[in-house]
C-alpha cells in the first residue's frame, strides 16, 4: 500500500462553499485513491529530520490535482488489504514477542531517543538557523535523499 499528501477539497455546508486542506491520501495496487484521512493532517514527529521530510513531502502536494473528498468518500477503490477482522488464534500473543526477542526496555529506547533529539537540535542550530530558506529547502531535499 502507498500513500502521500494531497491537497483536498471538502464541502462546507450547503451552500457551494469549500474549505482546503493536506490529507494522506491511501492508494490501492491499481494507484487508485481508496481512502483519504478524515481530517487534514497536522505537523508533528518524534524527531526534527522527520518532520523536515514531513514538511518536503506536503511540499509535494501542491504538484498533483486537488482531490474532492466526498467523491473520493462515496466512489472509492477496493483497499489494497482485506477489511475482515482476524480470528484470535491467527494473532501474535505478546508474550512470545518477548521470548523470542526480549522484553522491551522502555527507558533504554526513553534515553536513545533523547540524545538523539538533541544531537538533531543541534545539527539543526548549527545548519538552517539563520539560513535562507532556499538553501533550507536545498538541506531537506538532501536530508530525503539519504533517508527515503
Amino acid at each position: 500500500m502507498t500513500w502521500n499528501y494531497r491537497l483536498v477539497k471538502r464541502a462546507v455546508g450547503d451552500d457551494g462553499l469549500f474549505a482546503y486542506g493536506i490529507h494522506e491520501a491511501y492508494y490501492n495496487a491499481d494507484g487508485e485513491v481508496w481512502g483519504l484521512t478524515e481530517d487534514p493532517v497536522q505537523l508533528s514527529a518524534d524527531h526534527i529530520n522527520e518532520l523536515k521530510i514531513d514538511w518536503l513531502m506536503l511540499m509535494e502536494a501542491f504538484k498533483a490535482p486537488v482531490l474532492d473528498y466526498d467523491d473520493v468518500s462515496s466512489n472509492a477503490a477496493e483497499p489494497p488489504f482485506s477489511m475482515e477482522i482476524p480470528n484470535e488464534e491467527d494473532c501474535i500473543d505478546i508474550a512470545d514477542l518477548d521470548e523470542e526477542f526480549g522484553t522491551f526496555d522502555s527507558d533504554a529506547y526513553a534515553r536513545e531517543k533523547a540524545e538523539q533529539n538533541e544531537q538533531e537540535e543541534f545539527q539543526h542550530a548549527e545548519e538552517y538557523v539563520g539560513s535562507p530558506l532556499e538553501q533550507i529547502h536545498s538541506l531537506i531535499i538532501e536530508l530525503r535523499s539519504q533517508n527515503p
